[in-house]
């Protein structure tokens, strides 16, 4: 989170992203366009690798999020590579997922 703060500082827009497994990361803005950057990682794999946590972590992503100041954005597809399997593991787990999210 302070990683994506000091980008906000030097005017790059930055958001968070949530795997809500157990790892967190940021996206910035870069020529239009949303970048992963993840500052726990070493440089090359930390900088536009969306698929590293699952192809070497061995995620299993039910529902990945990026936050912004404005806005809650569903980017899962961005960081799979495998969305059948998450389509799968979602079925029936939609609202319940959101009501321990939101406290509904």
């Amino acid at each position: 989170m302070l990683f994506g703060g000091v980008m906000n500082a030097l005017k790059i827009e930055a958001r968070i992203v949530h795997d809500f497994l157990d790892h967190c990361w940021d996206e910035a803005m870069i020529n239009g366009k949303w970048v992963h950057i993840d500052s726990t990682l070493e440089y090359p794999i930390s900088l536009d690798h969306p698929h590293y946590y699952e192809q070497n972590w061995g995620k299993k992503y039910e529902y990945v999020l990026a936050f912004s100041k404005h806005a809650v954005e569903d980017v899962t597809q961005r960081y799979t590579q495998n969305w059948d399997a998450v389509i799968k593991r979602r079925e029936g787990k939609k609202l319940s997922f959101f009501r321990g999210l939101f406290q509904i």
